[in-house]
């Protein structure tokens, strides 16, 4: 007997969903007073990878997206454009969880 076929699911590189999710954190960036390099240690990157996604020029993968959040203290949602509410189940304690385990 042989095993059925596993479906993959690939997601394709989108140029317009990076330039989204780069105009959302360089508005979050600005409107919480935080200088790139700044955000750029608060979520492993140089601040020359942070220019280069803020403009779009590279993509942002699931972790930079979650590292992002906590940093910015909002939702992946919100990021991707899922949400215009900035603050929408955002819960840097659950997400801070996720990245360093919790204590229990």
């Amino acid at each position: 007997m042989t095993a059925a076929p596993v479906a993959r699911i690939v997601i394709a590189p989108s140029p317009d969903l990076d330039a989204r999710i780069g105009r959302r954190v360089h508005e979050m960036l600005w409107d919480q007073g935080m200088r790139q390099v700044d955000f750029a240690e608060r979520v492993g990157m140089t601040q020359s990878a942070v220019a280069k996604r803020l403009r779009g020029e590279l993509g942002w993968r699931s972790g930079h997206l979650v590292q992002a959040a906590v940093a910015l203290r909002t939702s992946v949602a919100y990021l991707i454009g899922e949400t215009d509410d900035a603050s929408s189940a955002a819960n840097p304690g659950a997400y801070t969880e996720t990245l360093h385990g919790s204590d229990d």
